[in-house]
């Protein structure tokens, strides 16, 4: 075929076939695809080759991608929302005003792309190459940039509003990955930082100052009052004893963060996906009249030991399995909450109201229980050794 010659979709799968029989075939090399009509919402194989072919304007939404070439293709004002495009090869692509929302470009390869007005909002590019790439006008909000190279990229004018540019992930990433998020040489004339998120493993310009810019950093003792977190990614964060009184962590990833001590008094963390939840360290951590929603981390070592949640509003809400040990929980409506198999050694839970919630397999020797209301609660005799008890009794083994 020709370079810029439009093809039908039949002989479009005619050379797809080709391609899989030889991983070498150039056929379609510099075709216009414009007018084929895919089958399902897949490009038709994997590790296609699609250098300089014209997908412009086409709709590519929710579209599986795996390992294409697509060097120097056109998709200008394509729409690619939901897009998977995996270790894909963008390489001096062209994404003028293309529609990339929510669009996996992880590790892909968009080194000298042209995305100029594109909508990232939401993308996911972690451990992508955007090296000097042309990001201008762009809109990357909440955008993942993990661990993302972006040497010389243009970001003038472009929104990165709570954006995450920290290299400190828990995420595995081939080996080839940069431990850092390489601004060096990037052009942030006009950019609009608000709420971006980045840590000591981000790199930026020397004469650029993200904090004036209105940038968060993530690191252990640090204030972030009243910060906006909501829906960003702080999973293996390390904020431990950061003051985030009053902050809004809503649907924020917390996998693996190390909140260990921090301030959370009055803070919103309310858990709308049960993936963003597990292996969180709480130890000593201060949730005074904190709302806490949707936290049910399940099997999955979670430490609140020593935490203080006096006055906190609780909803749907299962501690089993975690760690409160010396914990203070007095004065909550824990009606129905499952304890099961947690650990609430020396925890207390005076005058809190506790009917009919679950405490399988827990254990609370030494727990303060008085004042409880522990109406349609059953203990098991080795559960509760040396609990002060409702009455204010100690409780005494039966025999």
């Amino acid at each position: 075929m020709e370079q810029g010659n439009i093809i039908t979709t039949s002989e479009y799968y005619e050379l797809i076939q080709k391609n899989s029989q030889d991983k070498n075939f150039a056929g379609l090399v510099g075709c216009n695809l414009t007018n084929v009509q895919f089958k399902g919402k897949h490009i038709g194989g994997s590790s296609i080759n699609l250098t300089k072919t014209i997908l412009s304007g086409l709709d590519l939404s929710e579209f599986e991608f795996p390992s294409v070439i697509l060097t120097e293709a056109n998709l200008n004002n394509a729409d690619l929302y939901l897009a998977r495009l995996i270790y894909s090869n963008l390489r001096g692509a062209l994404l003028k005003n293309a529609d990339l929302r929510k669009a996996n470009l992880e590790q892909a390869d968009l080194s000298n792309a042209n995305l100029t007005g594109a909508n990232l909002t939401e993308a996911n590019l972690r451990g992508a190459n955007l090296t000097g790439a042309n990001l201008s006008n762009s809109q990357l909000i909440n955008a993942n940039f993990c661990r993302a190279c972006l040497k010389n990229v243009n970001l003038s004018n472009a929104d990165l509003s709570k954006a995450n540019l920290r290299g400190n992930t828990p995420y595995r990433l081939p080996n080839n990955c940069s431990l850092f998020v390489e601004l060096k040489g990037a052009n942030l004339d006009g950019a609009v930082l608000t709420a971006t998120i980045y840590d000591d493993m981000t790199i930026f310009p020397l004469e650029f100052d993200p904090k004036a810019a209105g940038a968060y950093l993530i690191a252990p003792g640090i204030s972030l009052e009243k910060a906006d977190l909501s829906n960003m990614d702080l999973s293996g964060a390390n904020l431990a004893g950061a003051n985030l009184s009053k902050a809004n962590l809503t649907g924020t990833n917390l996998i693996q963060a190390n909140l260990n001590g921090a301030n959370l008094t009055e803070a919103t963390l309310i858990f709308k996906d049960k993936k963003n939840i597990g292996n969180i360290y709480l130890e000593g951590a201060i949730l005074k009249k904190a709302t806490l929603i949707g936290f049910r981390p399940g099997n999955t070592c979670t430490y609140l030991r020593g935490v203080d949640l006096r006055e906190a509003k609780i909803s749907d809400v299962s501690f089993e399995y975690v760690d409160l040990v010396g914990a203070n929980l007095s004065g909550l409506q824990l009606d129905g909450i499952n304890f099961s198999n947690a650990k609430l050694t020396g925890a207390d839970l005076s005058n809190s109201s506790l009917r009919g919630a679950k405490f399988g397999s827990a254990t609370l020797q030494g727990a303060n229980l008085k004042g409880a209301n522990i109406s349609g609660v059953k203990f098991d005799n080795y559960q509760i050794k040396d609990a002060i008890m409702p009455d204010g009794s100690k409780y005494e083994q039966e025999t």
